[in-house]
Order: C-alpha cells, then structure tokens, then sequence
C-alpha cells in the first residue's frame, strides 16, 4: 500500500503543476488582448544565486543567473510596479550570458510599453504572449499525472514494473540492455 500512497502522491503533484501550467497558458493568450501603458525599467541587475546540491553522497555547488527587471506604469492614476517579463520564462540559468541578454535589453531607464490585466492592473509583463516555457510547465504536470496514474493503477492491481538490467563490461564503459518483460 506504500507504493499506492507513492503513486497517489505523483499524481496529486502531476495534476497540481499541469493545473498551474494551464492558469498560465491562460494568462499568456489573454495577455495578448490587455490593454497596455508606457513603463519605466527602475532596475535591470543580473542576481548570481549559489545553492549546494546533494548528488549521491557528494554535494557541489550550483550558480543560477538571474535576471531582475523591475518596472513602474500608470493605470487611471494609480502607479504600480511588477517584474514580470513574460509567462513561462523564470529568466534564470547556469549561464551568466541569457541574464545579461536581458538585462541589456531592459536597462535602467528605458521607456517600455507595459501589457496589465484590465480585472487586476498590477498583473502585469513587458512581453505578451505564450513563450515556451509555458508549454514546458503544461507537458510536465501531464506526464507526471500519468505516471502517477499508471503507478496507481499498477499498485491496486498488485503489479510492479518488471525491468531487469542485464549488460557486459567493455573497455569504454558498461554496454548495457533494458529488458521490460
């Protein structure tokens, strides 16, 4: 029954993220039809982000770049301030490069047009539309909800997934083969 709970689980989070995924797929088609205002870039940096992650029994560090853009635009009046560039983009690497692609293409200072929510004007970005990483986020709650419902389904039928790993040592490493029988 532990591996139905396991199974349950990666479902829930599958359905979770693919639900997140499709809010954003959403907001990303609408954006396309918001109305928009003039902006002001307030800050354009490149964030460096240090983080020690655990691989086997070793930890290393991981560097992510990221780029942070800050804007200021007016709707009836009212001032408001969001960082969003686009759905679907985290504007983060490994390589310093993509943030300062961006950064450079939003210096402090600059004028932009800003697209906002007419039900919420502080929701805000500077590039409408769906990017890819909006399908990306979509794709992954799905498959991980099938995974999560083949487990479940494989678990209350008391199956495991049979695989078994056979394979020769050579000179260039193991030579391996997959048998799902």
């Amino acid at each position: 029954m532990k591996k139905v709970g396991v199974a349950l689980l990666f479902l829930v989070v599958g359905i979770g993220v693919g639900i997140f995924g499709w809010l954003q797929l959403g907001k990303a088609r609408a954006s396309l039809s918001w109305p928009t205002a003039d902006g002001v870039i307030m800050q354009s940096d490149v964030r460096r982000e240090r983080r020690w992650v655990k691989t086997g029994k070793h930890r290393r560090e991981k560097i992510t770049y990221k780029a942070d853009v800050d804007y200021i635009y007016t709707v009836n009046g009212q001032e408001y301030s969001a960082d969003r560039i686009s759905y679907g983009g985290t504007h983060s690497s490994s390589s310093r490069v993509t943030a300062d692609q961006i950064t450079s293409q939003y210096p402090r200072g600059k004028k932009v047009t800003v697209s906002y929510d007419p039900q919420d004007p502080g929701e805000a970005v500077l590039e409408p539309g769906v990017s890819i990483g909006v399908y990306g986020t979509l794709a992954a709650g799905v498959l991980i909800a099938l995974v999560g419902v083949a487990a479940v389904i494989m678990g209350f039928c008391g199956k495991e997934i049979p695989v078994r790993l056979t394979g020769t040592r050579t000179r260039s490493g193991l030579d391996a083969d997959v048998d799902l029988t």
